[in-house]
């Protein structure tokens, strides 16, 4: 399930993703893909944390709504570009299965990017093996 975890608290906290734990600084916010068996647990940590499906746009508890995702969206030729700025060799710009990390490039690009648009833009992205 994928989430926004915002840390309440005034300590590093961890959150098992499918990409293995991630941390997320005091204050600071960041969009997951929870690990199913960790959905559970993490919605339990309402002391420390902030759990917020990014599907829910006008935060209802349900999927869709009338507000939309926040940002311009990305042209394929921005994914492009940033997708080989991407380095094979650092894990946060990739997921286990390879896959380019969508945050990864929508920070490079600085506009809205979903693995949609990545997958249109360039159907066969891979981490370079070598």
């Amino acid at each position: 399930m994928k989430a926004t975890i915002t840390n309440k608290s005034k300590a590093l906290q961890g959150v098992w993703t499918v990409d293995g734990l991630q941390f997320i600084e005091p204050g600071q916010s960041k969009t997951l893909e929870i690990h199913e068996d960790h959905v559970e647990a993490t919605k339990r940590l309402t002391s420390l944390l902030s759990f917020a499906d990014p599907l829910d746009h006008d935060q209802n508890g349900k999927k869709g709504g009338a507000a939309e995702p926040v940002g311009e969206a990305a042209t394929a030729d921005e994914i492009i570009s940033a997708l080989a700025l991407l380095d094979g060799t650092n894990d946060d710009h990739w997921t286990a299965a390879g896959l380019p990390k969508v945050e990864s490039v929508a920070e490079l690009i600085g506009k809205t990017v979903t693995r949609k648009a990545i997958e249109e833009a360039a159907p066969d992205a891979k981490r370079p093996t070598e």
